[in-house]
């Protein structure tokens, strides 16, 4: 079973302040605007990193790892008609409290944009539709990361809310 981590009971982060602070900035119609001057160029893997316990994947595993998936993401550079953002995915399987695996994947995003776009579209964009744009990628990758390492297929479920963190 898939465990997204966003914990509603926790008080509100530096990262959620800047993010409602950014809201009141930006309206949905403004946002709607800037979105159509904003160009996607490129989504590339930057980093990649798994690790699996060969000792506990040899054993007799009688129960269901439990899988966590989490997110954060950042603004790396905001320039007059280029952006960057990066999306760090980190999943793990647990089985009790042993780790069975660990898959951590920094993807890169790169845009053009034919206006100056301020920071606050950017804490917006990183926090509602960068995630639906390289969640694809993740599922992707992670169903083949899992098979290599010896694994039945993973899924990924459809991406339905957000989750993480943004720094």
């Amino acid at each position: 079973m898939l465990q997204m981590k966003k914990s509603q009971d926790t008080p509100k982060s530096p990262n959620e302040i800047i993010l409602e602070k950014s809201k009141k900035k930006i309206s949905p119609e403004k946002y709607s605007d800037m979105l159509s001057h904003l160009e996607l160029i490129n989504i590339i893997v930057s980093d990649i990193k798994s690790s699996i316990n060969r000792k506990l994947f040899f054993s007799n595993i009688t129960e269901q790892p439990k899988i966590n998936l989490d997110e954060t993401s950042d603004i790396i550079e905001i320039k007059d008609n280029s952006s960057v953002l990066e999306v760090d995915y980190t999943i793990t399987a647990k089985v009790g409290s042993k780790q069975l695996f660990n898959i951590n994947i920094k993807y890169c995003v790169f845009f053009s944009h034919s206006i100056i776009i301020p920071k606050e579209f950017f804490v917006l964009y990183k926090t509602y539709s960068l995630p639906l744009q390289t969640y694809p990628y993740l599922r992707e990758l992670v169903n083949s990361i899992i098979s290599k390492m010896g694994f039945p297929p993973l899924i990924l479920p459809l991406r339905k809310h957000l989750v993480g963190k943004s720094k």
